[in-house]
């Protein structure tokens, strides 16, 4: 008997797995930790020149000369099962965060997507973005515009909140992770097979093999099989990263 054969013939497991897998999936997300994204999408020269002209081209504000005005966009994206209450903040500290040049005045006022989240108080001083504490909800952006004179460069100065992950994203905005896109790939699959498992069993009568019961069984193996080599890679892919983490923070010598 092919293993295929034996997964569809054993409506219990079958279903038990499946719904387990559902379950544990669902329970993981709700259970994982929010983490707030910061990253900056947007950072272009104001004098956008060939070297020769923008020599004789300056920007001047407030009667000073800026030599490399740069305007850019620090986002702050919140993902996750939770929204990041203003309790979080540890201490009251705010999120600071170095653009890697002096910021020169704010375009406008912060963005928020939706539209009818909190506005947060955004503070400007040096290098440095200050967002005092506030709610940032489940799934809200906050875009903040600038002027400033420099490379740009982001980085953090301090983030601080009580079971949050910072975590900074590079282009125009975060992406799933290996882990996150195969658990979502394990959950669908497993749905898939409990749903067609019990479709299979409840309308076909087991002393009976309609053609799309024969079609059905080699479905069900490849599912399982599926499954099990995304776990196992996402296992693996997860104590990878761990070490690696690790390896990269251990102290040096010397």
């Amino acid at each position: 008997m092919t293993l295929s054969a034996s997964l569809a013939d054993s409506p219990i497991f079958g279903l038990i797995v499946g719904s387990i897998v559902t379950l544990a999936a669902a329970w993981w997300f709700w259970q994982k930790r929010t983490v707030l994204y910061y990253g900056m999408p947007v950072a272009v020269r104001v004098i956008d020149a060939p070297p020769a002209a923008r020599a004789r081209m300056v920007l001047s504000v407030d009667g000073t000369v800026r030599e490399h005005p740069h305007r850019v966009e620090v986002q702050l994206i919140c993902k996750g099962p939770k929204d990041i209450a203003s309790s979080d903040f540890d201490q009251d500290r705010p999120i600071i965060l170095d653009v890697g040049a002096d910021i020169i005045t704010t375009i406008g006022s912060p963005q928020v997507e939706p539209s009818d989240a909190e506005i947060p108080n955004v503070t400007c001083a040096g290098r440095t973005l200050s967002v005092p504490k506030c709610l940032i909800r489940r799934g809200q952006r906050i875009s903040v515009s600038l002027l400033v004179d420099g490379a740009p460069n982001l980085t953090r100065q301090q983030i601080r909140l009580h079971n949050v992950t910072p975590k900074r994203f590079s282009g125009e905005g975060p992406r799933l992770g290996l882990v996150d896109t195969a658990g979502i790939w394990l959950t669908l699959l497993a749905f898939g097979y409990t749903v067609l498992f019990i479709l299979v069993e409840a309308v076909t009568p087991l002393n009976e093999e309609p053609w799309w019961r024969q079609i059905a069984v080699p479905i069900l193996g490849w599912l399982w099989m599926v499954w099990l080599i995304l776990a196992i890679s996402a296992s693996a892919g997860r104590s990878i990263g761990k070490a690696l983490s690790w390896y990269r923070r251990r102290p040096r010598k010397g």
